[in-house]
């Protein structure tokens, strides 16, 4: 029925294992039986400060649920795409807010960077 996205190569880094908000994309479903997709990709760079650096990617429903979630392991220095494919059936003609977030997934002191590079995040809504 309708597609929101957008992309962008803002650099967004943390060290933190708490995610970081990298993007918000709301959608207003037309019909309350609407399913909506989603669909996320972004290149993560993990820079090793100690062992066991990962970099995680995650997409969040308006609830604040996690709905999808990649991890990509420790190198040197390690860049991998990451691409998410997640579905919601929020049952609501209401405008619904879904968040894609970065953080790291380990005890390790890596960075994990976006890197000047550019992620994506597409939402549609496909009627049922």
């Amino acid at each position: 029925i309708q597609v929101v996205e957008n992309n962008t190569t803002a650099t967004i880094s943390t060290t933190s294992t708490t995610p970081v908000t990298m993007m918000t994309l709301s959608i207003t479903p037309k019909q309350s039986t609407s399913k909506i997709i989603l669909m996320a990709s972004t290149p993560l760079a993990v820079s090793v400060g100690s062992s066991n650096a990962y970099a995680s990617f995650y997409i969040y429903d308006p609830s604040g649920n996690q709905l999808s979630r990649t991890v990509t392991g420790q190198a040197g220095y390690n860049s991998d795409q990451h691409a998410l494919f997640a579905t919601h059936s929020p049952g609501s003609t209401s405008a619904q807010a879904y968040t894609i977030r970065m953080g790291s997934s380990s005890g390790g002191t890596g960075t994990v960077t976006t890197d000047q590079q550019r992620y994506n995040f597409v939402i549609m809504e496909i009627a049922q």
